[in-house]
């Protein structure tokens, strides 16, 4: 069972700071599920209206810039903490291009354990494509890399735990909405 979430996401982000690029909005991934192997059905998979996040209308077109993250992982039953990752990608046509995030690469081990970025992780900066969302919606996958407990929760991301996401308008939905304002001048 798929454990899919369409979030109009904009009770569950609060916006931080500006970037250079952008704009950093904070979004809340405490009680997410890490359950089984990437594209699993079980997986839990959020989708988040990125375009509603930088207060244009749903559906606009953005990118997405950067990631950071503050994380709390609780693994379950031997699972390791270096294999509970995240999958972020567009919701059109999520192809296995987007970007892989591991935060506990180095812990091989069960427990809990508190990771940080320090910051946003500029994706251009480690040789990362930016990921263009042609609608605005960022589809985020939880799953293992290791499948220690199948069709059952192998790691918690306890309460605290957040992402942040630089994004800006993807340029040509920045020059529509300029055109717009244009034509609304022009009719009054």
């Amino acid at each position: 069972m798929k454990k899919f979430l369409a979030l109009a996401a904009v009770a569950a982000f609060v916006t931080a700071a500006s970037a250079v690029d952008g704009t950093v909005v904070s979004y809340d991934i405490s009680g997410a599920e890490s359950w089984d192997g990437l594209s699993d059905s079980s997986n839990m998979v959020l989708v988040i209206d990125t375009a509603a996040m930088l207060g244009l209308p749903s559906g606009t077109a953005t990118e997405f810039h950067g990631i950071g993250w503050d994380v709390t992982i609780a693994t379950n039953d031997g699972s390791w903490l270096s294999e509970a990752r995240m999958y972020f990608d567009d919701n059109i046509a999520p192809d296995l291009s987007g970007l892989f995030l591991t935060p506990g690469v180095n812990d091989s081990v069960p427990g809990t354990g508190t990771y940080t970025s320090g910051g946003v992780v500029d994706l251009s900066d480690n040789g990362i494509p930016d990921i263009v969302l042609p609608d605005g919606m960022l589809r985020l996958e939880f799953y293992e890399g290791f499948d220690d407990l199948p069709d059952d929760i192998d790691a918690n991301y306890l309460q605290g735990s957040s992402l942040q996401f630089d994004l800006v308008p993807e340029p040509a939905s920045l020059m529509l909405l300029g055109l717009g304002a244009v034509a609304l001048l022009r009719r009054r």
